[in-house]
Parts: C-alpha cells; sequence; structure tokens
C-alpha cells in the first residue's frame, strides 16, 4: 500500500522537481508521513526522490523508524535536522525542491533558501491523496468501527443510573475489545487515550497492509 502511495506521490510531484521534503516537528503533521512512510512517531522529515525515499530522524525513532517504514533510514545526531538535510540536499544535487506551503515554517525557509535550493510550494497535495481511500482501507475503517461499537454496547450496559465512571468504563471495554480482536484474527491492535482529545482513540495497525488509522 505505500508503494501506490510513494508513486502517487511521485506521478504528482516529481515531473519538475528534483525531490519534494515533508516535515513533521512533534506530531506536527504526522498524519502525512505516515501516510506515506508508515511511520507513527512524532518528529520526521520524508525526502521524497524519484528514485528513492528517505526518512530522517534523531535518536529516539531509529528502532521505530526501521520497524514501521520502508525508507531508507538517515540517522540524524542529536536535534540537527537541517544540518544533515542541506549534506543530503548537496549529495543528490536537488536544485527544485517542493515542500508543503503550510507546514513550513518561516526559518525552516530561510534555511532552505541559503541552501543554495529553489523552493517550490504546494498546498493540499497529500490532504487530497489521503481523502481518496485505497482499496483495502475502508475494511479496515469497518473493522475498527466494528470494535468500537462493540465496546460502546458492553459499556451502556453495564452503566447504572447516577454513574460517575462510564468513560473507565469504556475505556475497560475498549482494551478488552481489542485485546480479544488481535487473539482471534492476528491483526496488530493497541488501543491508546491521546492526551489532547477528550475520549478514547482507536489505533489499528494491519501488519499485512501496513496501515493505521485512528478515530475518534
Amino acid at each position: 500500500m505505500l508503494d501506490v502511495r510513494i508513486e502517487k506521490s511521485n506521478n504528482v510531484e516529481h515531473g519538475n522537481l528534483d525531490g519534494f521534503l515533508v516535515i513533521n516537528t512533534e506530531s506536527f503533521n504526522r498524519a502525512t508521513t505516515w501516510y506515506l512512510s508508515g511511520f507513527t512517531g512524532s518528529t520526521a522529515m520524508l525526502l521524497l526522490c524519484p528514485s528513492e525515499q528517505f526518512i530522517l530522524t534523531d535518536s529516539r525513532y531509529f528502532i521505530q523508524s526501521r520497524e514501521e517504514s520502508p525508507f531508507t533510514l538517515k540517522k540524524v545526531a542529536g536535534r540537527d535536522y537541517m544540518g544533515l538535510l542541506e549534506k543530503m540536499l548537496k549529495r543528490r544535487g536537488i536544485k527544485r525542491l517542493g515542500v508543503e506551503s503550510d507546514k513550513l515554517t518561516l526559518e525552516q525557509y530561510k534555511q532552505l533558501k541559503s541552501f543554495g535550493v529553489e523552493v517550490v510550494g504546494t498546498t493540499d497535495i497529500f490532504l487530497e491523496m489521503r481523502s481518496i481511500k485505497e482499496d483495502g482501507v475502508m475494511a479496515d475503517i469497518r473493522k475498527v468501527c466494528n470494535i468500537t461499537a462493540t465496546a460502546l454496547q458492553n459499556t451502556f450496559a453495564k452503566l447504572k443510573s447516577g454513574s460517575q465512571r462510564p468513560r473507565s468504563r469504556l475505556n475497560w471495554f475498549m482494551k478488552c475489545a481489542h485485546w480479544e480482536h488481535s487473539r482471534l484474527s492476528g491483526d496488530t491492535l493497541w488501543w491508546r487515550q491521546e492526551k489532547e482529545v477528550q475520549g478514547p482513540m482507536v489505533y489499528l495497525r494491519i501488519k499485512k497492509l501496513k496501515t493505521a488509522i485512528w478515530l475518534p
């Protein structure tokens, strides 16, 4: 599935570009880095070239990036992402670099310009790509919805009038439903609570499809 997404990206972006840069800083733009590379960590850069794709990340994510992504790993020393990126751009002779205009900071733009590359901005390219689901993704979404519905039904059945802890009960049944699904199907499935979201979220990763879904 990732191969299909990379091919889509190449077809859209590389007609007149030497490469395309995707930046994810502390989960800002994590949806796109996951969508293209399979990497679910909070910080990374993706450098998409016509012949090869690279993931730049720091020591927190060396192991995780190898496990989740087929992209070639480039190890960042400390947090010097831009320093490594500059070396890679020069080594690969990249002069025209595509970026997501709404995901690039002014400081990052200035640094890229100082590297001697032409920065070409785009808007909503990958958002539009993500809106069209590949074969199998809808089936995964239905699977997550069914698991969540089962957990909700079990929670409602156990609630009593005046209960002060419906959320904790829902959390418990979500965990149980996910574990049972993993045991029976062989899919790898996790449940987790995201701090920034009011309510539980489902995180499903289907190994054979190399995909993941977050649903509120």
